[in-house]
């Protein structure tokens, strides 16, 4: 993209981008350098992203209060009783990031009915 390496049509199409697009990824970059290239919001946390205080709070109801419970449990009472309305993914990672894991282990499955397997004909 520097001058005179390509032209901008051909770069925008080998981008898939707008000749527009092309000339504003240029101006950024003679003005900033090659790290203008980069994203903007690259390096900042997400602004979805749970208040520490809230993660905290959780964490710490998991280990006490709700302890024991499994994750779908844990995020109902977590609205029904705390007002915290959250994800059962988000509160699953959540936990799993602290080492916290549900209650329920590969073990305590149900196991099969007996003849549910096929057998080899």
């Amino acid at each position: 993209m520097r001058e005179g390496e390509l032209a901008c049509a051909r770069a925008a199409g080998l981008l898939c981008l707008s000749v527009r697009q092309i000339k504003r990824l240029k101006k950024r970059m003679r003005e900033d350098g090659e790290a203008a290239l980069a994203h903007a919001n690259r390096g900042r946390p997400s602004h979805r992203r749970l208040p520490s205080a809230v993660r905290e709070r959780i964490v710490q109801l998991a280990r006490g209060t709700y302890a024991g419970f499994n994750d779908h449990h844990l995020c109902e009472k977590l609205v029904e009783c705390q007002g915290i309305s959250l994800s059962r993914e988000t509160l699953r990672r959540l936990l799993r990031q602290q080492g916290l894991g549900s209650l329920e282990s590969a073990g305590s499955r149900a196991s099969p009915a007996p003849g549910a397997f096929r057998t080899a004909r």
